[in-house]
């Protein structure tokens, strides 16, 4: 094989990664009819590598395009695995500086499991296609490049979509805690209130509307469409909030949640547990639980 021309990739802080990543993605992605390579080198005290390619006699021809090609996607994977975490982290301190390093760390990794479940693969070809047209382009001209630079200036659409996956997050994260607060404020409310019924159990029907029933399994007629009167909830306006609405109200001494609510209303039990603590029960085996098994 014999050796053409080259191409150069200066980091100013993934040097290293950038190195072993090249090498990993090396080892999965051989050619052959063409070898990528590369010398590590300094300049001015700054390293950088020097990518090389040693092709067969046949392939020569078109090496360096190869190389380009090569380089190109094994930039944009450096960029989507291993750089975003990064640029998400500096995003988040520059705009978002009024939270404190712990919220920080809890809105980037909300971020990035936003990002790894959300991604739809039209979204993720999306992306993939404008980092290797932007590189392929600079490519055209250039046989240097520098990562950080390329990426500030010539990826502002990619950095623009992860500014907008960190604000949807943190909107997310501020309802959250909003809703937390709330909890406590109704906790504390319970803490207050003489227990108006002694149990009730609380389930759902086929249709997945929610029924409370009595300590003999009886329904407890209740429109939970309506106005319970607990006014906090009116804000909201979802059927899960008037079941608590409901619960809030009477404050039962002990509330049995069946299976079936769990199955379908996850949130709502996680508020009920957060409210009323040690009066619930969490029911596994019971005839009411055996008769909706069908709706699990």
């Amino acid at each position: 094989m014999g050796s053409t021309g080259q191409l150069i990739v200066e980091t100013d802080k993934y040097h290293f990664p950038f190195k072993e990543k090249f090498i990993f993605y090396k080892k999965n992605s051989e050619e052959n009819q063409a070898r990528v390579e590369f010398k590590e080198m300094q300049r001015d005290e700054i390293p950088y590598l020097c990518f090389s390619i040693k092709a067969k006699k046949s392939f020569r021809e078109n090496s360096d395009q190869f190389l380009k090609q090569y380089m190109a996607h094994m930039i944009y994977h450096f960029i989507v695995t291993y750089m975003s975490d990064f640029l998400l982290e500096s995003l988040i301190k520059r705009y978002y500086s009024y939270f404190n390093q712990s919220e920080r760390e809890i809105i980037l990794h909300l971020t990035l499991h936003k990002i790894s479940e959300q991604n739809s693969r039209k979204k993720i070809s999306e992306a993939k296609s404008h980092i290797i047209e932007r590189l392929q382009e600079y490519f055209q001209e250039n046989s240097y490049i520098n990562l950080e630079g390329f990426v500030h200036f010539r990826l502002k659409k990619y950095l623009a979509d992860l500014k907008y996956c960190v604000e949807s997050t943190i909107d997310e994260f501020l309802m959250e805690q909003e809703y937390q607060e709330f909890l406590k404020l109704l906790k504390y409310f319970v803490t207050l209130q003489e227990p108006k019924i002694d149990q009730v159990h609380i389930t759902v029907d086929h249709e997945g509307n929610f029924q409370v029933r009595d300590s003999e399994l009886q329904l407890i007629e209740h429109n939970f469409q309506e106005d319970s009167g607990f006014s906090f909830f009116n804000t909201r306006g979802q059927k899960e909030d008037f079941v608590i609405s409901f619960l809030v109200n009477f404050a039962p001494r002990k509330i049995v949640v069946h299976q079936v609510l769990c199955y379908h209303y996850p949130k709502t039990v996680e508020a009920i547990l957060n409210i009323f603590n040690e009066r619930v029960e969490i029911c596994k085996k019971c005839k009411l639980c055996k008769r909706q098994r069908i709706q699990l």
